[in-house]
């Protein structure tokens, strides 16, 4: 069941991919919206538009597939429309997929078969130059190379590629009749000659030898099949124009034309249509879908006449000038424009343009912010973009080599890369910003076989189809590959030696097996789409989809059902409902932007958009309307509350310099020449923080105001040691071959051990000398864990035939001491909770009212109890008991201070904390005398141990790692020579302890909020979700924020602010018994709370994703590092892709290697993972490994993407 719910996840989160517009606007990379993952050559990206049919036209996602996107190509600001309508996913061998792309700077007319300007993806052909005896290659998309005729062979003219281009073109080889085009990697293309001098495609392989082969009937082709033998008919008109396209299941996708041979409509396998209209010069003028149009005033130059000095007004003469004028669906304008006069083009967004008005009041004015592009200019071939400048003033700058490849990308903040290349224009060399060098090696077929710098070397081996068969990482660990007939992946050797097999049925995956466990096993439609899988505890999940792949329902066990509707374009949920009958509708504006999502109980949502499309102001469903602008950069500058309590952002170099919370305090960021933040400053008495940095880019110290802590990595990067501010604290861990942690120790001392079975799962955990044992049952029908403690206690967790937790047990000498038995609906959540444990009713509360900011306003109809402060904080409120409180906030919104009387003395607790936000100190005073000093040497959330005042370890704790947050985690307490061991329930609420002997000494009970009777917490301190509970005020520390008991919410906002849900107060959502909450920032449903192989439940799949992803997903404004990280899991995933799937050229294999270059000081991972794709893990286990491509689409690839999002 937990391979269905990422599935489920996974595809729910894919619906929710509206449309393919970009969120941000073009151009922002090299060549405009940048296609994710590629180096910064400024020649290989290409400009995306920011309207309703707008994407990068390259970025091999798919977005084109089911609606045109289109963009704009600043190497020759033309604007291109692709659309693919119809595809056959193959199983193995290259893929059967109609794409047409239109140039506007194409042919007006010609011999081509989809209109003019048009042509499509299996309409290349080979043509002979008359005068030179040359070849010429017609890519199907309009691109066209040319090979020299030089003796007998044929070379490629490089002076009209790209940076890099040259690895990924093929070779021509004249055979007989024919002409072979061969790429590095093994794969091919051949042509056969006809009548005249035209060489037409009639074949492809990938570098297995899996073909795709064209048949044509009177000069038109008629038919393709690929490996499989499924066929692709293409039917003409009496014009020879192409009219439909019928795929092997009946599928269909459908063109129309006018009089004059113009494409004009194009239908998809859904239905879906997109209509376009040309102007008389047969270019295009507007492109329609059922949400609205995009109109295209494109004004081209005439090389033929004279440069211009004047910016021209709409229909005034161009000159030598283009221009493209693009409106989207809402009316807003965007600008693309070349300006002969100084050689540069510029983009101008829709929220900068400025309608002509006279020379005076135009966009040519220099005060009109815009994206300028300089070239580099070459007297033969392609020019070179040189520089761009971005409206805040920031560049970049490119250099080239002797053969145009890119050689060095300089930025205005100082910032320096450097590359140097082969012949073919593959990186051989790159130097960072902080000087580092990676050497690059590559085989006589251009694959990557080495890379070397000063951490180490990783190496690759391919077989003799260029496939990789092992993997060295930079620590020396080895990984294994090897491959069916049909080149499909079938088998993966980790560095453990565990084998990870493949298996297959007519092409297509049917199962994984390890050490003879059966994993998971896969049924698909006819049209290769998975249809079910069922995992290693027997639970099946069923997949519905339309006809271009969209899926529109979800079933998993228990008659738990997601229901997917489309709208009117690809891609857009209209709505979607969940288990127990509970839609969400989701609307959008013409430009297919979402900007309402209405939850089942009808309340609604408003996401209000700026002229660019991004989120101008949320108002949630109290009319709470909390607003956002924007700097020039597109950077968020100000977040304005209900209330109208500000933050404000101000950035240099497109850094942030200084930010100013809604209290006034201003947060002051430093960087040393490397652009690294050295150190963070505060308006207020908030400590500084400061850091240094290795030769790699890698954090080395950081001071606080409690001293220095210090980080050793491996030469991988994986950090072998943390040396905190206190005497003999430094944590050290050592991993196993597949990097899993096998040991944590404390001052040299191993406080934990862990060990795992072949697919991933602690087997046993050592700690103080002590074994705890970890057991499985796999078998469908009787799924369970158990864990044995060394003192004789057992925990067993048994689940239903739905996949949801049944039973939890406690035993001690084969009698049950503890149990809770569950039972849950079809929503999935509780609605039976029977124990012999104590259950509290909640504690009656007085009348509350809440203002727009979800604060409390009034108590018991008094206005007077609760204060906040600007930013938030509770500052003025009560405690259990009604006691009033009184606290401080440092400019972090970190809680500092908490004054109030109990048991007539007057009581202030004081917290301390480090550079990571997490606790680190905290003292007690009872009359002014200090009574209590505790230091944490603490990992992240784990607290490893507590000091006394005098630096004495008063304990220490060993934890499970592989449970969110430590909820449920703790195994032991080491008091002196005292273990204690915990009872813990669903929600990992401590409501026991026991001693070594077995002993019970303490009991605790929890109402559904956490509100909790028993033994205190001054000896034993974990409580409630095992988080430390020992406070005199009632306080519960998760890590980002204290939560208060006796009012069910927090103390404060969110740190993550709307992305962890609307309600910036609110605990899990409400749902107190069902979910929990790892570290104080957002719930998850306790099925992914425990570790994967144990718990098999859906409650999270259908519960938290549903309510707030529309929102959460839009929020651009607040969620820049999760938006890159999103697009790392992208670009990962997209290594899976390019890596085991049969087709992929080297280009799509040198993007991820690129990538690496691009991003090494972003701390994402080395090239070397590209060869090893993405470290997938498979659901209900831990194996990391790649899945085919198929399988991942459908099953497995956007799960990493896509929760990275979240």
């Amino acid at each position: 069941m937990v391979l269905a719910i990422l599935a489920a996840m996974a595809l729910v989160f894919l619906t929710l991919l509206q449309s393919c517009s970009p969120p941000t606007p073009p151009p922002t990379g090299p060549m405009g919206g940048a296609p994710q993952g590629q180096h910064p050559d400024p020649g290989q990206n290409s400009g995306a538009g920011t309207g309703s049919d707008s994407n990068s036209g390259s970025n091999g996602d798919g977005c084109e597939r089911g609606a045109p996107i289109w963009y704009i190509d600043f190497n020759n600001l033309n604007l291109v429309v692709q659309d693919t309508p119809i595809w056959v996913d193959s199983a193995y061998g290259p893929d059967i997929e109609i794409t047409l792309t239109y140039n506007a700077l194409g042919k007006e007319s010609g011999s081509g078969t989809v209109g003019a300007r048009w042509s499509h993806n299996y309409s290349e052909f080979i043509g002979v130059d008359e005068d030179t005896g040359s070849f010429v290659l017609h890519g199907g998309d309009g691109r066209v190379d040319e090979y020299e005729k030089i003796g007998v062979n044929y070379i490629l003219n490089k002076q009209s590629l790209l940076s890099g281009e040259a690895t990924w073109l093929p070779r021509l080889t004249v055979q007989g009749a024919d002409i072979k085009a061969q790429y590095a990697n093994g794969a091919y293309k051949l042509f056969r000659k006809e009548d005249g001098e035209r060489y037409r495609l009639i074949e492809t392989a990938d570098r297995t030898g899996n073909r795709l082969t064209f048949s044509y009937q009177n000069g038109l082709l008629h038919q393709i099949t690929n490996a499989q033998l499924q066929t692709v008919d293409l039917n003409y008109d009496a014009s020879n124009y192409l009219t439909s396209v019928a795929g092997p299941t009946g599928y269909q996708a459908s063109f129309e034309y006018n009089d004059k041979g113009e494409l004009t409509a194009l239908t998809d396998m859904q239905g879906y249509t997109a209509r376009i209209d040309y102007d008389d010069k047969g270019l295009i003028k507007t492109l329609t879908d059922a949400k609205g149009t995009t109109e295209f005033l494109v004004e081209l130059g005439d090389p033929d006449s004279s440069k211009i000095d004047v910016y021209p007004a709409v229909g005034d003469p161009m000159g030598m000038s283009s221009r493209i004028t693009v409106t989207n669906p809402l009316g807003y304008r965007e600008e693309y424009f070349y300006n002969s006069q100084s050689g540069n083009a510029w983009y101008i967004s829709p929220e900068d343009y400025v309608n002509y008005v006279d020379h005076q009041t135009n966009n040519g004015q220099s005060d009109v912010p815009k994206t300028i592009y300089e070239y580099k200019r070459y007297e033969k071939g392609y020019s070179r973009i040189s520089r761009i400048t971005h409206p805040d003033n920031t560049w970049e700058s490119y250099e080239y080599d002797e053969n145009r490849n890119l050689s060095q990308v300089t930025s205005s903040d100082g910032n320096v890369i450097k590359f140097k290349n082969n012949s073919l224009g593959k990186v051989v060399q790159s130097t960072d910003n902080l000087g580092n060098e990676t050497i690059h090696v590559y085989d006589q077929h251009q694959n990557l076989i080495k890379l070397a710098n000063e951490q180490g070397e990783a190496k690759f081996k391919y077989d003799k189809l260029n496939r990789l068969v092992e993997k060295t990482d930079f620590t020396g660990t080895t990984s294994a590959y090897s491959y069916n007939e049909k080149g499909q992946l079938a088998a993966f050797t980790n560095a453990q030696g565990n084998v990870l097999t493949y298996h297959y049925t007519d092409g297509l995956l049917s199962s994984l097996t390890i050490a003879d466990k059966l994993l998971l096993t896969y049924q698909y439609d006819d049209l290769g789409r998975v249809t079910d899988i069922t995992d290693l505890y027997g639970k099946s999940t069923h997949y519905e989809y339309d006809r271009i792949n969209q899926v529109t329902r979800v079933e998993h066990e228990g008659d738990r059902n997601v229901d997917i509707v489309y709208g009117t374009c690809p891609r857009m949920v209209e709505s979607k409902t969940l288990p127990g009958g509970r839609t969400l509708h989701y609307e959008y504006n013409s430009a297919k932007q979402l900007v309402s999502v209405i939850d089942p109980m009808q309340r609604q949502t408003r996401l209000i958009r700026d002229a660019i499309g991004r989120v101008a102001a949320l108002v949630d469903t109290n009319q709470a309307r909390t607003e956002f602008e924007y700097d020039t950069g597109g950077r968020l500058a100000t977040k304005r509350y209900d209330d109208g309590s500000e933050l404000n952002y101000e950035y240099e170099q497109g850094y942030l310099k200084k930010a100013t919370n809604a209290r006034g305090i201003e947060k002051r960021y430093h960087y040393n020449p490397n652009n690294q933040l050295i150190r963070v400053e505060y308006g207020d008495d908030t400590p500084a923080v400061s850091y240094s940095y290795d030769k790699f880019g890698r954090v080395e110290s950081i001071t606080d105001a409690l001293g220095t802590t210090r980080y050793n990595y491996r030469n991988d990067g994986v950090p072998l040691s943390i040396d905190g501010p206190l005497k003999n604290d430094t944590i050290s861990f050592t991993y196993n071959a597949l990097n899993q942690l096998s040991s944590l120790a404390v001052s040299d001392q191993v406080q934990a051990s862990y060990e795992y079975d072949a697919i991933g799962r602690l087997q046993t955990v050592a700690a103080f000398g002590e074994v705890f044992r970890f057991s499985y049952n796999d078998t469908p029908g009787a799924v369970s864990s158990q864990l044995t403690y060394p003192n004789g206690l057992e925990q067993n967790r048994h689940y239903d035939s739905a996949g949801d937790l049944d039973t939890l047990v406690y035993k001690q000498n084969n009698q049950i001491i503890s149990q809770y038995e569950y039972g849950f609906n079809q929503a999935g959540n509780i609605t039976r909770l029977a124990t012999n444990e104590g259950i509290l009713l909640e504690q009656t509360r007085p009348l509350a009212s809440y203002n727009s900011l979800n604060q409390i306003a009034s108590w018991n109809n008094r206005s007077d109890i609760f204060r906040y402060d600007r930013d938030g904080n509770l500052i003025e409120g009560v405690l259990p008991g009604d006691i009033p409180f009184s606290a401080d906030y440092d400019a972090e919104s970190r809680l500092t201070k908490i004054q109030f009387s109990k048991d007539g003395k007057q009581i202030e607790e004081r917290f301390r904390y480090s550079y990571d936000h997490f606790l680190r100190r905290y003292e007690r005073y009872e009359d002014d005398t200090q009574v209590i000093a505790k230091d944490f040497v603490r990992f992240g959330l784990l607290e490893l141990q507590e000091r006394d005042e005098e630096g004495n370890v008063v304990a220490q704790n060993a934890w499970r790692p592989d449970l969110a947050g430590g909820v449920g985690g703790l195994l032991v307490r080491r008091q002196g020579e005292s273990h204690y061991y915990y009872l813990t329930n669903h929600l990992g609420h401590v409501q026991g302890v026991f001693n070594q002997q077995g002993q019970r000494i303490g009991q605790y009970d929890y109402s559904p909020y956490g509100f909790v009777s028993g033994a205190n917490f001054e000896s034993q301190p974990f409580g409630m979700s095992t988080k430390r509970s020992d406070f005199a005020s009632g306080l519960v520390y998760f890590g980002y924020r204290f939560y208060m008991p006796n009012l069910g919410r927090w103390l404060n906002r969110d740190p993550l602010q709307e992305q962890g849900g609307i309600n910036l107060y609110a605990y899990v959502n409400g749902d107190p018994l069902g979910y929990v909450d790892p570290d104080g920032r957002y719930g998850v449903g306790i099925c992914l709370a425990w570790p994967v192989g144990t718990a098999v439940c859906v409650t999270a799949a259908v519960g938290v994703i549903g309510i707030y992803e529309g929102v959460t997903n839009a929020m651009e404004s607040g969620a820049d590092s999760m938006d890159n990280l999103g697009e790392t899991g992208k670009e990962q995933q997209k290594a899976i892709d390019c890596i085991f799937d049969n087709s992929c050229s080297n280009k799509q294999a040198d993007k991820h290697v690129d990538n690496y270059i691009k991003y090494r000081n972003k701390g994402l991972k080395d090239a070397h993972d590209c060869a090893q794709g993405l470290a997938t893990s498979v659901p209900g286990t831990s194996i990391t490994g790649p899945l085919p491509l198929g399988v991942e689409d459908y099953a497995v690839g956007a799960v990493v993407a896509e929760l990275a999002n979240q």
